[in-house]
């Protein structure tokens, strides 16, 4: 009886199937080969993709820390397409293109013989990537000479195994242990965070505030209008108004139009029809008793 492994039948493996021989080794070592060049694919293709489909967002909210986010017919593609299924989230996309950015970085720039020495998990990758950058800045020859020596001086493990402190099975947290430069990115990354906060902040300043008076909601208990401010009224300057900031915009966007308009609306109808189903059941009644004295004065004249 053959391996296990030719055929991905998920049938429960006989003995026979896994015995314990170099040939079976072979198998492992062929499939988790394929696992690591497939996955290596991948992060490949991510890094081209996020390389030519990151652009300015202009100033808006969002964005990664150089002000940079995905093009449009990227996303729309993203999503067309459920590519969620093999990067998950946008956030989940960088990991692996930026686990990209460092095997070619690797391969070209240091050696290709050490890519055999990389990590076989995109967060081991994305772990070593960060040594070299952080949220993608250019790097420091410091940083490179120390990931360098990371990658290529050979150690005595404990065992007495001659290794080097990144390797196929380094993980994400023994990479980021040996990140000397972590505390470095974190005062970065806040300081990155207060400026964009603060430009944020600093985008849009309100220019001018008008107050409706509560007027417009006066009606008495049974729904009658008794305030002078009528909505018609009020929706009538709400589009003059919008009107005009328009004309003098002329599409350049420089003035921002924020309305509370439709919770007035609900507001006022909330007040316009308060008591409505008392109401009806009052005219109901006096319908009928109306109905019911006309029936008396027939009755009468007979």
């Amino acid at each position: 009886m053959p391996i296990y492994g030719n055929a991905l039948t998920f049938k429960e493996p006989t003995a026979d199937q896994v015995p314990l021989t170099e040939a079976l080794v072979s198998v492992i070592r062929q499939h988790h080969q394929k696992s690591r060049e497939h996955l290596f694919h991948l992060c490949m293709i991510a890094y081209g993709l996020r390389r030519h489909n990151l652009i300015s967002n202009r100033g808006k909210r969002g964005g990664n820390a150089q002000g940079k986010e995905f093009k449009p017919q990227f996303k729309a593609w993203y999503a067309k397409n459920n590519l969620e299924e093999v990067y998950g989230t946008e956030g989940n996309f960088t990991l692996y293109a930026m686990s990209g950015r460092l095997l070619s970085y690797i391969a070209w720039q240091v050696d290709s013989k050490y890519i055999d020495r990389s990590p076989s998990s995109v967060t081991g990758l994305y772990a070593c990537s960060q040594i070299l950058w952080d949220q993608g800045d250019s790097t420091t020859q410091e940083r490179r000479n120390y990931f360098f020596s990371l990658l290529t001086k050979r150690i005595k493990d404990g065992s007495g195994v001659f290794t080097t402190r990144i390797n196929k099975q380094v993980t994400r947290a023994q990479v980021e242990e040996l990140n000397i430069f972590k505390d470095e990115n974190k005062n970065k990354n806040s300081a990155i965070k207060k400026t964009n906060t603060q430009t944020s902040k600093a985008a849009a300043t309100e220019l001018i505030r008008i107050e409706v008076s509560n007027d417009l909601f006066y009606f008495t208990g049974t729904g009658t209008k008794r305030g002078h401010l009528k909505l018609e009224e009020v929706e009538k300057l709400h589009q003059a108004i919008r009107d005009l900031v328009e004309k003098h915009d002329k599409g350049k966007k420089n003035y921002s139009f924020q309305s509370n308009l439709p919770e007035l609306k609900k507001q006022y109808k909330s007040k316009e029809n308060y008591g409505y189903g008392d109401n009806v059941l009052e005219a109901d009644s006096k319908r009928k008793r109306t109905a019911r004295k006309a029936s008396v004065k027939k009755t009468s004249k007979r």
